[in-house]
């Protein structure tokens, strides 16, 4: 485990993830679980910009992402601006994007802290 950080909010502990460079030593690069049931992503960290964007395949079942709460508005943007954006070959997928403010980051966090040891 990585050193632990007292959330100011919500009284949750946050670990520190660990982050790897490549070899030539210019992307960082971090292992990211998402959904349900859980899926481990290396997921490239882009240190000039403050969206995390990670793509997933839209649930054929659902014809969407299942995300719930305010969240929800985000992943709908976020799917009408991957349509828009991504090349012909990547069409059908979806982005899900965090906020990048410290409060985002901190609720993302706190959200991959609720489902650890769920997977």
């Amino acid at each position: 485990g990585g050193v632990r950080d007292a959330d100011e909010e919500s009284h949750e502990m946050i670990d520190d993830v660990p982050v790897a460079l490549n070899r030539k030593r210019t992307q960082y690069l971090v292992n990211v679980s998402v959904g349900s049931p859980r899926q481990t992503f290396t997921v490239l960290m882009d240190t000039g910009s403050s969206t995390l964007a990670i793509f997933s395949r839209l649930p054929s079942s659902h014809g969407g992402l299942r995300v719930q709460g305010p969240a929800q508005d985000v992943a709908r943007a976020a799917r009408r601006d991957a349509a828009r954006r991504l090349q012909e070959p990547l069409r059908g997928k979806a982005a899900l994007k965090v906020d990048g403010s410290e409060g985002g980051w901190r609720k993302f966090a706190r959200s991959l802290w609720a489902h650890r040891g769920r997977e």
